[in-house]
């Protein structure tokens, strides 16, 4: 073989090896990123996985501290029945829990801020509030309606809009008030909706009410870490959603549990009024209407009688939020009761929402 064919020949294996180096190396990187895509859809699905089972552990927890809870509201109704001299059958001082009141055991119904029950690997936050001490939105007239806006931090123009518009939305005819909203307002938006002419079936409703913002009806603090995320300002409004109901028994409200701006919405109850009554109660709950006479005095009392009540509540609403120990996932529950401490079946659902976002 002639030298120069020796040297072609030995550069065509040259490259020969050459290409299949190449072609090693693109199969060695095409595995890789195989193994690695693999990896990574496997690492996605066990944190989905886990994350699904975090989900069950924390609505299991929701639901297990609003069962426990709603335990406890029948036997402290019953207490509250007994301390009236009303028996209740098959309960006895023991067993109505009057030991477990005397402790301060039901603190977390009388202040209706959330209170912890723990379970072994987690927790749930359970808040209960007594739907008697809020103003029916279905029955509120106007006047009740402008002073629980306000005082929820609405004024002006703003707080006019809403009134209108509520009274507007549940009312059954056409015609728009002053600064209200009927069906043209309505199919003018987008998408366009129809205006109820009926009453409110849930309080969540209300947002569909012209003027009745999330942060109006939720309150800023419940949307603060949203506005701070989108950079966002708002102004200061406490809330409406826990001021109001659709499932109160009566028409009046009840003094033992209503929050200050429901309060001020009663006749005769000023600012400093509403704040004597709750500094009363803290210490111990009004059991007959003359104790609130003897503390807020004739006059005021003649102006307020036909719009309170002392009675044991019969309806709450629950929220229930689950948490892991372990783990940021949580599940919120919001459920709302009739209790009937003298029925085979104590306990009425008349409302429940397993997926409540908990801000």
């Amino acid at each position: 073989m002639l030298p120069s064919d020796h040297s072609s020949h030995h550069k065509a294996w040259a490259a020969q090896n050459g290409i299949a180096l190449i072609l090693v190396l693109w199969v060695l990187t095409l595995l890789t990123m195989i193994a690695l895509e693999f990896s990574y859809a496997m690492r996605t699905e066990l944190t989905l996985t886990r994350n699904l089972l975090d989900e069950t552990k924390v609505y299991y927890l929701a639901r297990a501290g609003l069962n426990k809870t709603v335990i406890e509201l029948i036997k402290y109704n019953r207490m509250r029945l007994y301390r009236r001299g009303i028996p209740v059958v098959n309960e006895d001082r023991k067993g109505a829990g009057i030991e477990d009141e005397d402790k301060g055991h039901w603190g977390w119904i009388k202040t209706q801020e959330p209170y912890e029950v723990p379970w072994e690997d987690g927790k749930a936050w359970v808040q209960v509030r007594d739907e008697d001490g809020k103003i029916n939105i279905n029955r509120a007239r106007q006047a009740e309606l402008v002073k629980l806006v306000t005082n929820s931090g609405v004024t002006g123009t703003e707080r006019d809009i809403i009134v209108d518009s509520i009274l507007d939305w549940r009312d059954t005819n056409n015609a728009h008030r002053l600064n209200g909203a009927e069906e043209d307002y309505y199919q003018a938006l987008s998408p366009p909706y129809d205006c109820k002419d009926g009453q409110f079936d849930t309080i969540e409703e209300l947002l569909f009410v012209r003027g009745v913002t999330p942060g109006v009806f939720y309150g800023s603090d419940y949307y603060r870490r949203k506005k701070i995320e989108k950079g966002e300002e708002e102004d200061a409004y406490k809330g409406l959603a826990h001021l109001i109901t659709i499932y109160s028994s009566s028409d009046k409200i009840n003094l033992n549990t209503a929050p200050q701006e429901v309060l001020e919405t009663i006749t005769g109850i000023t600012p400093e009024l509403a704040q004597l009554i709750m500094a009363y109660r803290k210490e111990k709950e009004f059991i007959h209407l003359t104790e609130v006479r003897d503390l807020v005095g004739e006059r005021n009392y003649s102006l307020m009688v036909q719009q309170i009540s002392v009675d044991p509540p019969t309806v709450y609403s629950l929220e229930s939020t689950g948490q892991l120990d372990n783990s940021p996932v949580q599940r919120t529950i919001r459920s709302v009761i009739r209790l009937n401490p003298f029925a085979q079946n104590p306990v009425n659902y008349l409302y429940w929402k397993d997926s409540v976002w908990a801000g």
